[in-house]
């Protein structure tokens, strides 16, 4: 990844910072924990998971890696290693050519 693209995304000092850290009644720890278990998320489950659950501004690297092993662990439990693609043909076809 570039410099440039690094510093665009994390902003000049290498940290991402929020403009307004969301407040829930939920625990990082309980939401990472029902999305290791499988379990139906809330929005605050989510909200937590995306902030990383941290007080101090900025995400917390440590706990974004929990968060990025615990779904890459979920995806290979629901869909294995094997990756698949659709091939999607969209052809439009008019009688532009015809005209004159």
């Amino acid at each position: 990844m570039s410099n440039a693209f690094r510093s665009a995304v994390t902003g000049p000092s290498g940290r991402t910072e929020y403009v307004h850290l969301p407040d829930t009644d939920q625990s990082f720890e309980n939401a990472l924990a029902k999305a290791r278990d499988g379990e139906r998320l809330s929005v605050a489950d989510g909200v937590e998971l995306l902030a990383t659950g941290t007080e101090s501004p900025g995400i917390d690297h440590e706990r974004k890696e929990a968060v990025l092993q615990a779904a890459d662990r979920r995806r290979a439990e629901e869909v294995g290693e094997e990756v698949t693609f659709v091939a999607n043909l969209n052809n439009n076809v008019t009688t532009a050519c015809n005209t004159g």
